[in-house]
C-alpha cells in the first residue's frame, strides 16, 4: 500500500488516479482529467513551447529513432515505454542548479545528461510528441509529470490516458507514487 500525499499522486491497479485528494478513474473520468490539464494554460508555458519547438528537432528525432528503431512493428506503448525508460534511467535527476526554476530545453537536458522534474518532463514530452503521442503536463505541489494519450486499438474515438513519472527509477509506465522526486 502506497502512502498518498498531495505531492505523491498514485495510479492504483484499478487505474484510479489519486491526485491532491481527488480520485479519477479510467474512461470518462480519465478523459475529464486530460481535458482539464489540456484546456487550462500551463503553469509553465515555456515548457509547452519547448515541446512544440523541439519535438521536430533532428537530435530529438535521431535519439527517438535509435530508441524505438528496433521495435518493428511496434505498438505506440512499446515505443513510449522505450523512451520513458531512457528518460528515467539514462537522464539523471538533478536539483535545479540555478536560482528560481529554470527549465532547460530538451537539447540542454540531453547535453547535461540530467535535469529536475520539469526539465525531464519537458524532454519526455518532446520525445513522445516526436512519435505522435499527444502529451500534457500535470502539476502537483512541487512536482510535474506527463500524461500521454493513446488510441485504443480498434475502437474509434476511445483513448487511454497514461501517466509518465520521469524522475523515478523503477516505477513502470502508468504508475506514480512515493518514488517521485520533488523539485
Amino acid at each position: 500500500s502506497q502512502k498518498v500525499t498531495k505531492a505523491s499522486p498514485v495510479i492504483t491497479p484499478g487505474n484510479v488516479l489519486i491526485l491532491g485528494g481527488f480520485c479519477f478513474g479510467a474512461g470518462l473520468l480519465a478523459k475529464a482529467l486530460w481535458d482539464s490539464f489540456s484546456r487550462f494554460p500551463s503553469v509553465k508555458p515555456h515548457m509547452t513551447a519547448h515541446v512544440k519547438e523541439y519535438k521536430h528537432h533532428i537530435r530529438i528525432r535521431r535519439t527517438v529513432n535509435q530508441l524505438v528503431g528496433s521495435f518493428v512493428p511496434a505498438t505506440q506503448r512499446e515505443k513510449a515505454n522505450s523512451i520513458f525508460r531512457f528518460v528515467c534511467d539514462e537522464i539523471t535527476y538533478l536539483n535545479d542548479p540555478t536560482p528560481g526554476d529554470h527549465v532547460y530545453t530538451p537539447l540542454e537536458v540531453m547535453d547535461i545528461g540530467g535535469g529536475d522534474c520539469d526539465c525531464k518532463a519537458t524532454l519526455l514530452a518532446a520525445m513522445l510528441e516526436a512519435i505522435n503521442i499527444p502529451t500534457v503536463f500535470a502539476f502537483v505541489p512541487g512536482h510535474v509529470f506527463v500524461f500521454g494519450k493513446f488510441e485504443t486499438a480498434g475502437v474509434p474515438e476511445k483513448y487511454e490516458f497514461v501517466a509518465f513519472e520521469p524522475t523515478a527509477k523503477g516505477i513502470p509506465m502508468g504508475q506514480l507514487g512515493d518514488g517521485t522526486a520533488e523539485a
